[in-house]
């Protein structure tokens, strides 16, 4: 009968020691190394927030950039709080070419974190890269006319926006800017439409506030509480673009919040565009 062989025990350290271990790696640029001892250290404690940090560094290293982003995923499930964490992941995924991803965590973190000036440098940032094609400038002028009461010109623009846009959801905010201003359209239809694209793309802020508005308008659907809570969801992941505060002074005065919404309104009207030219219409309705 031949020897029995026991199965050899891994020798664990104690996970003080193997941080330790895992910072000097990291400091040699020896990433394999540094990977293998945060991996022990969060073998002895999965939810070790410096751990999953760590490992993210030394996967970067690698250039092993999607398990990187597991590993800041891991650290922000353990510790949601850590600012410095959300921007790394997030310039990480816009790095590579992750945009989509990037976007729609910026908007958890923006949700978890509103105001917090790092992430609204980067909501900015983003916007700010985003091409405007002429769908996006025709939607631009849509308002404008609607704003100015040329009507006759505005519907020749949406007809406009009809024929090329499709299927696009950009459509949806054209035919919502009509209904808000003209009152033209199925109200009922529009929301059902709004809120199964907002459900599907939980981080489309113009969508989400357009639908906040149209709940506030007179119909079966209107809903002054919802309208507020998607106006005041819209506000934060958008870091507080002026066309999602429009919805929100409107919202606020509609659940009674008539300080914050003057407040909000007074400050908008000191900006610039049409959205502080709506807010100086909102001040004299007061």
């Amino acid at each position: 009968m031949p020897p029995i062989v026991k199965p050899r025990r891994r020798f664990w350290r104690p996970v003080a020691e193997s941080m330790r271990l895992g910072k000097e790696a990291l400091v040699r640029r020896d990433w394999d190394a540094a990977v293998e001892h945060f991996d022990d250290a969060l073998g002895g404690d999965k939810h070790l927030f410096e751990a999953w940090i760590g490992k993210a560094h030394a996967l970067i290293g690698k250039g092993a950039l999607g398990k990187a982003e597991d590993a800041y995923l891991q650290a922000i499930e353990n510790n949601p709080g850590s600012i410095p964490t959300w921007v790394e992941l997030i310039q990480l995924e816009r790095a590579g070419g992750a945009l989509a991803a990037a976007s729609a965590n910026l908007s958890v973190a923006l949700r978890t974190h509103p105001g917090n000036p790092d992430l609204m440098a980067l909501r900015e940032q983003e916007q700010r890269e985003t091409r405007q094609d002429e769908a996006d400038l025709a939607l631009g002028r849509l308002r404008e006319l609607l704003a100015s009461n040329a009507i006759e010109q505005a519907m020749l623009t949406y007809s406009e926006l009809e024929r090329s846009l499709g299927d696009d959801p950009r459509l949806l905010l054209a035919q919502g800017e009509i209904y808000l201003v003209l009152k033209v359209g199925d109200l009922v239809e529009l929301i059902h439409t709004l809120t199964r694209f907002t459900r599907a793309v939980p981080d489309a802020w113009e969508w989400i506030a357009l639908l906040g508005r149209l709940f506030l308008r007179p119909s079966p659907m209107q809903n002054q509480r919802m309208a507020a809570a998607l106006c005041e969801d819209a506000w934060r992941i958008s870091a507080e673009h002026p066309r999602a505060g429009i919805g929100l002074v409107e919202a606020w005065r509609a659940i009674g919040k008539r300080k914050l919404a003057d407040s909000l309104c007074q400050r908008l009207a000191q900006g610039s565009g049409l959205e502080a030219r709506l807010a100086g219409v909102l001040i004299q309705m007061e």
